[in-house]
């Protein structure tokens, strides 16, 4: 094996070797963030219920998210509006009653809401956004959660 120096000293064999773990690292990191995922409050959220986490499981073919919480006032029914975003275009919408997944009636105090939702075969890979806006029986904004995930 010849081994040449560069112009830095570095041989040759080195700067093979040293291309190889880089590009094992952006591989690596590549892998890690393929299912990314996050959350936040959204902008100007109510604060009625106070978000304590969400466990977000983007796997085909379904996605389960389990939010927890505090809710400030007794919550009889509701509804829970959800907006899905695919990098950056509003692809879909739903509402649905409270109770599909939490346990009415509920406060004050605990705050569970636990849902597993099919997510279409057709569904294409990439970055998606679910902004989850709860109310109660009057209509008065409980909170509004973002969740970012990759597919």
């Amino acid at each position: 094996v010849v081994s040449t120096q560069s112009t830095w000293g570095f041989s040759v064999t080195s700067i093979v070797e040293m291309k190889a773990v880089f590009l094992f690292t952006i591989f690596s990191l590549y892998l890690l963030s393929a299912n990314a995922q996050s959350w936040a409050l959204c902008p100007n959220a109510a604060t009625h219920v106070s978000v304590a986490s969400v466990d977000l499981q983007p796997n085909r073919p379904n996605i389960s998210i389990n939010l927890k919480g505090k809710v400030d006032e007794q919550v009889t029914s509701g509804k829970i509006s959800m907006v899905v975003m695919y990098s950056g275009v509003k692809i879909y919408t739903q509402s649905d009653d409270l109770a599909t997944g939490s346990t009415l009636p509920v406060g004050p105090g605990d705050f569970n809401y636990v849902r597993s939702v099919n997510i279409p075969n057709v569904a294409p890979h990439g970055a998606y956004k679910l902004d989850m806006t709860f109310t109660d029986q009057s209509g008065t904004a409980l909170t509004c959660v973002s969740l970012s995930f990759t597919l």
